[in-house]
């Protein structure tokens, strides 16, 4: 029976690294995009504001 325990033990690691491993991708996915938008965004806010200030200098 310990030996079995054992066994059982051994083989749950893997499984549940592998479960970790999906849910930290299911995680991290939306806020990978998230903030990749939000950079765009403010990147796009400051060009925008670059060649408005530009105009408003010459």
């Amino acid at each position: 029976m310990r030996q079995g325990l054992q066994n059982d033990i051994r083989l749950a690691g893997p499984k549940a690294r592998e479960f970790v491993h999906l849910v930290n991708e299911a995680h991290r996915r939306p806020a990978l995009i998230r903030w990749s938008a939000v950079g765009l965004v403010a990147g796009a806010l400051l060009f925008g504001d670059g060649v408005w200030l530009g105009t408003l200098l010459r």
